[in-house]
């Protein structure tokens, strides 16, 4: 407890700010993440399975909430060869709840950024890295070109919408219209694929703090993990 008490008073001199009711408050982590009272029937319903299969990862540096809006666009961009210049507009259909989630209409700061579905589907046409940290700044918010890309989108709640799924529709200004669909809340059945996307974003965001040799190194060497005596050699490129 008071190695717990020391870190949140690390972190809050450091910057780091959040909900001090952030287990009971409404949209809080019971709300969002539990939704019914703990109770030992819920717990025996899962005996025998491994949950960690279940897992679902960020790919992106946002809101989970943008994740299916976002993979459905990088299909639609990278399927059609899409310009943004070339964009009429863009409908994101995301379930009603998202709306009071990661729906900030004009964001001016870099959180905020990651809350935005207009902001993080102008990144995603403009081939942004979305998985990069460092992408969501206050400059982004004030990009001209980037805010008038981010104005051609509009977010739409639809209650018929399962949680973690999206709907996208992309109209061209020749009147070509591109729609595509993409669900987020079931596990990636590509294992290939999801450790790919995993090492990148890892090596991504390690880059700046290890550099780029020890992210690759500890990114070989965590995939090989089963085949090390010890950690060490990770712990070394780590410092």
């Amino acid at each position: 407890m008071r190695r717990l008490l020391l870190l949140s008073a690390l972190l809050a001199r450091g910057g780091f700010t959040a909900q001090p009711a952030i287990l009971e408050v409404p949209q809080g982590f019971l709300a969002t993440h539990a939704g019914v009272e703990p109770s030992t029937e819920i717990l025996a319903r899962h005996k025998g399975h491994f949950l960690i299969r279940d897992t679902l990862f960020k790919y992106h540096a946002a809101c989970y909430g943008t994740h299916a809006s976002i993979e459905a666009l990088t299909r639609l961009r990278d399927a059609h060869g899409i310009d943004p210049r070339n964009i009429d507009k863009v409908e994101l259909r995301v379930p009603t709840r998202n709306l009071r989630v990661c729906n900030i209409q004009e964001p001016h700061t870099g959180l905020e950024a990651k809350f935005s579905l207009r902001m993080v589907s102008a990144m995603t046409l403009a081939h942004r890295n979305t998985a990069d940290i460092a992408g969501y700044d206050d400059d982004l918010c004030e990009d001209a070109e980037m805010v008038r890309l981010r104005d051609k989108m509009q977010v739409v709640g639809d209650g018929e919408l399962a949680r973690g799924t999206s709907e996208v529709v992309i109209s061209m200004a020749d009147g070509v219209v591109y729609r595509e669909f993409d669900n987020r809340s079931v596990p990636n059945a590509n294992l290939d694929d999801q450790g790919r996307r995993l090492e990148d974003k890892f090596v991504t965001l390690a880059r700046p703090v290890i550099g780029d040799e020890n992210s690759r190194e500890v990114a070989d060497l965590v995939r090989g993990l089963d085949a090390l005596d010890t950690v060490n050699a990770i712990v070394a490129r780590c410092r």
